[in-house]
């Protein structure tokens, strides 16, 4: 060793040695330049953090293999007494580097398409209810968006569409009727509305009979308002009959007990 480097030595001996000694005092000092000399430590951490990211980074991959459980802890601790100023920092980051983020975050769905379906999948499951909430409130913000994608699906698919509705028509009579019936009482702007099961109900309490005749009307029957939705009559079960062909024509937009008196069933 020369005598330049042992000066050097025997310089940081007595250093260690004041510094020991002296320890609550070093201290303060040291904290009192620290906070004196705060933005010209935060450039140096900068320059410092920025030519040797790589070993930086590297080493804590090192560190946190070797007992993530002890980090993991650390960290869960320190957010738990900072949580309002990490989540701050964290949105002012983000809003900072917002197409970053957003590139990361699109790279990172895109490399994990099939863990993120398959959780979404598990989560949907397990908080139905928070999902239909969710669903909810985003249908409400984005009423305009909705509509509008919607009829761009619609010029777009027009005829997948309107082959998907005559499918739908055929195998499901009860519902399409019900359809029919609400469009037409919304434009008479009527009160109510009523569902296939509904419908099937009112079959069974009628025995499968016209209501006005007693026919059986098990091959086919029209639906009819007992009080017409052009008098004022309601959409709502209550105020549905199941009749034949014949008598809901016959009938049309009469008043029921009209009806009945001309058909002779009522004097």
């Amino acid at each position: 060793m020369d005598e330049n480097e042992s000066r050097k030595e025997r310089k940081r001996i007595r250093q260690r040695e004041y510094a020991a000694a002296n320890r609550k005092k070093t201290r303060q000092a040291t904290r009192e330049w620290r906070a004196k000399n705060a933005e010209a430590i935060k450039a140096y951490r900068k320059a410092y953090y920025s030519a040797h990211r790589a070993e930086i980074v590297e080493k804590a991959r090192e560190n946190y293999q070797s007992d993530p459980e002890l980090y993991r802890s650390r960290n869960r601790k320190w957010y738990a007494s900072h949580r309002e100023a990490a989540n701050q920092s964290s949105k002012d980051r983000q809003k900072k580097n917002l197409p970053a983020v957003r590139q990361r975050q699109a790279n990172y769905r895109e490399k994990n398409k099939g863990i993120l379906r398959e959780a979404n999948r598990e989560w949907r499951k397990a908080n139905p209810d928070k999902m239909r909430a969710c669903k909810r409130s985003w249908n409400s913000r984005n009423r305009d968006r909705i509509r509008e994608t919607a009829r761009a699906y619609a010029i777009v698919n027009a005829e997948e569409i309107k082959k998907r509705a005559q499918v739908w028509r055929k195998e499901n009579p009860e519902a399409k009727r019900a359809h029919d019936h609400k469009r037409r009482a919304r434009k008479r702007a009527a009160d109510g509305s009523y569902t296939a099961a509904d419908i099937k109900k009112i079959f069974d309490m009628q025995k499968g009979k016209c209501a006005y005749c007693r026919t059986s009307i098990r091959d086919g029957y029209h639906i009819d308002h007992i009080q017409p939705l052009s008098q004022g009559g309601s959409n709502w079960p209550k105020n549905l009959q199941l009749t034949c062909q014949p008598c809901n024509q016959k009938k049309h937009a009469a008043d029921p007990l009209a009806f009945a008196q001309r058909t002779g069933r009522l004097l």
